[in-house]
């Protein structure tokens, strides 16, 4: 399930949640699932700091970890720009990005 997540870029949880969408409903199901809400957006400024941030290691930010994760990213953008986003939009932030 890691590689899995890894290669799509998402989490155990999604994985679970497509796998309960098959069991319940077929490929059907899986397909008609709704998409998440409308995407946040963060002005070009706010983006050139991200794209300079993730060339860096998180810890310079006073993160103890050594790469940017969607769970980092989150965090960040949250408590430095108050800007509430899910883990999912991070991750597509950080893909982005790279």
């Amino acid at each position: 399930m890691q590689d899995v997540c890894a290669v799509l870029g998402i989490t155990r949880e999604t994985v679970r949640k497509w796998k309960g969408l098959l069991r319940k409903g077929g490929v059907v199901a899986l397909l008609n699932e709704g998409k998440a809400g409308k995407r946040p957006k963060i002005d070009d400024e706010k983006q050139k700091e991200l794209e300079k941030m993730i060339k860096e290691k998180p810890i310079k930010y006073g993160y103890d970890k050594k790469k940017w994760t969607g769970y980092v990213l989150k965090d960040f953008v949250e408590k430095n720009w108050n800007i509430k986003i899910g883990i999912r939009a991070a991750q597509l932030w950080l893909r982005q990005l790279r």
